[in-house]
């Protein structure tokens, strides 16, 4: 994977906020309340450390899609996780305030979950650069472009920059020419895998009404039909990706696929397309549902 134009800088050091005897108060659920205040201060004081240490993390391991570190209450590194990679493998994060105050409980020190303060991930064709790039700059000064490694052969490069997510939204690109996708899954019951996974979960892409979309529209390896008897069906725009070239790369199949139909839906002509995907955060509540992940 190719990394440019990341400044090299020294990590900052973890920020202690409480110790597992500071605050626990049996039963479980009054120490969950405590837990769960504790988790925002951490994050807060927290971020740029993880961003940081993922950042060294990712380039490490070569693997850009980690998002989680699960830390002690002394910074120490228990776990490092990718959200997207967990629901896109079908594994479910054990990750919400009661898991981790159970965990918590059960080693006798606090289990925090820590994301970058960069925490939404954008995804675009390497030939759109110019136009996506200027859109993001307005908001970002300090842009990084990462080179996306795409696991299967693609005739144009993708690109790929970290930004804090609630600030560019779907009308900020639409005004500039660009549509925007948010990547998320569907935790289906229809498509099990085993009789004791009593679901899996569809990668999916959601696109919101705007001046480029006269409806909100879908894309998803799931045949039409198949989302319409399910029930959770975007009825008004739906992109069908190839099932099994999703299954490799879904985001590379997913530029590749949409940019070229939408090209033809869209007002204005040859429309850029950027995919977003935002870290799935359990514990506040993010996690795939029939209708959707909420991606904040």
């Amino acid at each position: 994977m190719g990394y440019m134009e990341r400044p090299r800088r020294q990590t900052r050091q973890f920020v202690p906020t409480a110790t597992f005897e500071s605050i626990f108060t049996p039963p479980l659920f009054i120490f969950q309340e405590s837990f769960a205040k504790e988790i925002p201060r951490v994050q807060q004081k927290n971020a740029q450390w993880a961003q940081d240490t993922l950042n060294r993390l990712r380039e490490e391991s070569q693997k850009p899609f980690l998002d989680i570190l699960i830390v002690d209450e002394n910074g120490e590194i228990i776990d490092t996780i990718s959200s997207y990679r967990s629901y896109a493998d079908n594994k479910d994060l054990p990750l919400t305030v009661s898991d981790l105050a159970a965990r918590s409980q059960r080693e006798r020190k606090l289990v925090f979950p820590l994301t970058a303060e960069n925490d939404s991930v954008l995804f675009w064709g390497a030939e759109d650069d110019f136009q996506v790039q200027a859109v993001i700059h307005e908001s970002f000064k300090d842009l990084q472009v990462e080179e996306y490694p795409a696991d299967m052969e693609i005739s144009d490069s993708i690109h790929m920059c970290r930004i804090r997510r609630n600030v560019l939204g779907t009308g900020n690109f639409a005004r500039n020419g660009i549509i925007l996708g948010s990547v998320g899954f569907w935790r289906n019951y229809q498509h099990k895998l085993t009789d004791l996974a009593p679901y899996m979960y569809i990668q999916r892409v959601s696109f919101q009404k705007s001046m480029l979309m006269p409806n909100p529209g879908y894309a998803s390896p799931l045949d039409p039909d198949a989302v319409r008897m399910w029930g959770g069906t975007p009825k008004d725009l739906y992109f069908r990706l190839d099932p099994k070239s999703a299954k490799i790369d879904f985001i590379a199949t997913a530029l590749s696929t949409i940019s070229p139909v939408l090209s033809t839906i869209s007002p204005v002509v040859n429309s850029p397309v950027v995919l977003r995907f935002n870290t799935i955060r359990p514990w506040l509540d993010e996690s795939p549902r029939p209708d959707g992940v909420r991606i904040n």
